[in-house]
């Protein structure tokens, strides 16, 4: 009996895991304890056990099975890097690169190629919004990253990071996942595909090592070096493009989407971002737009309700306590934006679109919004990726009315991150 109420459980975990997480918080509250399969799994979302496990005690966690999957695929980058030893230096070398100053000097490049890609948004009497997104993001990454025109090979492999990240998805959530050295279809494919990212990744760091120098991430990772450290080796410099390359683009892409999604339906806020685009527009000046309450209070307000990394998986190294809960050894602790952003004694009306939330004078209690984490390991492009919301956002709310003809109850798909699967047709019209 208890084999099949495991395997019970694990088939709703699998069929919908961001409604079973729901559902358990409706029933359990903020901590959910599972065991499947003699696996020990605990679902956390108090604040007070957020900033437990993501900051106060990160020491006794590392980020476990889902990272290892990670690893085949982006390698040894910040990301999956589980060796703290090894990712400090990594992140003090890296940081500098990703600071607000730095992220300035990319923000042209991001403006230009939103620009040029906007009329591709008019090519049709409706668009899909997410494959638009993903488009646009993708040719910005390129460009920031490697100063890259995008030929039509490179749009291509956009259908590539998404067979990629499905893979991922697929692994992570496999009771007994078929080693990655198996030479299964799917197992060759992916190898087929990393090997053509792994050889145009290193032809460019090799071009650049040669003496050809441009301003972008890329020529910051190759020059980055801090007293006492050696710089990055070409493998440490891979690892962290394929990071950018794929998880970065994946998640604004995702974000921007239900952001559009999110201003369709509730168009108030977009006289107040079209006047503070107009004012950027004549002036170009990036920290003006990324400090304007209005667009923060809008991004913020759209990853609270569907955050890109909707959860954080974390494996207890050492015996731990959460929310009253003794955690095991090897137990993996589920740590659930998707449930924090949205609890009713933490949000009013929690699971509707107020931007003027985040402009109210109300201080939001410790640890009840991190869309990028918090801790040590908080995502070190949250610059990059602000930056970059606002300035496609500033674009289009200057140039474009949008709007979803058929609005129906919103769908998503929560894989490694939280995409949206309809409202996404939109029709775009030249303002």
């Amino acid at each position: 009996m208890s084999l099949l109420k495991d395997y019970k459980t694990l088939r709703q975990y699998r069929s919908d895991p961001l409604k079973f997480m729901r559902d358990n918080f409706k029933k359990n509250g903020h901590v959910t304890h599972l065991k499947i399969f003699g696996k020990e799994i605990f679902i956390v979302s108090h604040p007070d056990d957020v900033i437990y496990v993501l900051k106060t005690n990160h020491a006794a966690y590392t980020k476990g099975r889902s990272t290892k999957a990670l690893q085949e695929l982006l390698g040894n980058g910040l990301v999956t890097n589980d060796d703290m030893e090894s990712w400090r230096k990594q992140h003090r070398l890296i940081r500098p690169t990703m600071n607000l100053k730095s992220v300035y000097q990319l923000a042209p490049k991001m403006l230009e190629t939103t620009l040029s890609f906007l009329p591709e948004l008019t090519s049709a009497p409706e668009v899909n919004a997410f494959r638009q997104m993903n488009r646009l993001t993708w040719r910005i990454v390129l460009q920031t990253l490697f100063s890259q025109e995008v030929t039509q090979e490179m749009d291509d492999w956009l259908e590539d990071i998404l067979e990629l990240m499905e893979c991922i998805t697929h692994r992570t959530r496999s009771s007994v996942p078929i080693p990655y050295w198996i030479p299964i279809k799917r197992h060759r494919r992916l190898k087929q595909i990393l090997s053509k990212f792994d050889s145009y990744v290193y032809k460019l760091i090799k071009q650049r090592r040669e003496g050809e120098r441009k301003q972008d991430l890329l020529q910051l990772l190759i020059t980055a070096q801090e007293e006492g450290l050696t710089k990055m080796t070409d493998l440490e410099i891979r690892d962290e493009v394929m990071t950018f390359l794929l998880a970065g683009h994946e998640t604004i892409t995702n974000s921007m989407s239900w952001l559009l999604i999110e201003l369709a339906k509730n168009k108030g806020p977009v006289e107040k971002l079209r006047a503070d685009a107009q004012i950027f527009f004549e002036t170009k000046n990036y920290e003006a737009l990324n400090a304007s309450p209005c667009y923060s209070a809008v991004i913020d307000e759209s990853m609270r309700l569907w955050p890109a990394i909707w959860v954080f998986m974390r494996q207890a190294e050492k015996e731990d306590t959460v929310g009253g809960h003794k955690i095991p050894v090897g137990a993996n602790v589920v740590i659930a934006p998707c449930l924090t952003h949205r609890a009713p004694e933490l949000w009013e009306n929690p699971d509707e679109f107020r931007p003027e939330r985040f402009l109210e004078k109300r201080k939001l209690p410790a640890g009840a919004y991190y869309p990028f984490g918090m801790g040590p390991r908080a995502c070190i492009g949250a610059y990059f990726a602000g930056v970059e919301a606002k300035i496609i956002l500033a674009s289009i709310v200057q140039h474009f009315d949008w709007e979803i003809r058929s609005v129906k109850p919103q769908e998503y798909v929560a894989g490694i991150t939280l995409r949206p699967d309809n409202n996404l047709m939109m029709s775009f019209k030249r303002r």
